[in-house]
């Protein structure tokens, strides 16, 4: 599975993340869209991990940027977990267990 975006869907995504980084300013004081929105475009395997969490029903916003590395912070804000991210058992033996 190729973990690039066309580019249609890069800029849809890139739309939404701009509305959301618009919406809720709390969550990244400080920051300016512009300078992300340039690091998203030059980071293709970022942009697909943020799709997939989209996809799947999330609402992923960025809370800030690592002081060492420099890595965008993004996490899932959905007021509560996506119904295709519910009930999942990720451990075997307590999965047995059910």
């Amino acid at each position: 599975m190729s973990q690039r975006l066309n580019a249609a869907v890069s800029q849809q995504l890139l739309q939404t993340l701009e509305a959301r980084f618009a919406a809720h300013p709390e969550r990244h004081a400080g920051l300016r869209w512009p300078m992300m929105r340039e690091r998203l475009e030059g980071d293709p395997g970022g942009l697909w991990a943020l799709q997939q969490m989209e996809a799947s029903g999330g609402e992923p916003d960025l809370i800030g940027v690592d002081p060492a590395s420099g890595t965008l912070l993004y996490v899932d804000c959905a007021a509560e977990s996506p119904a295709a991210r519910r009930s999942l058992c990720f451990d075997e033996q307590a999965l047995g267990m059910l």
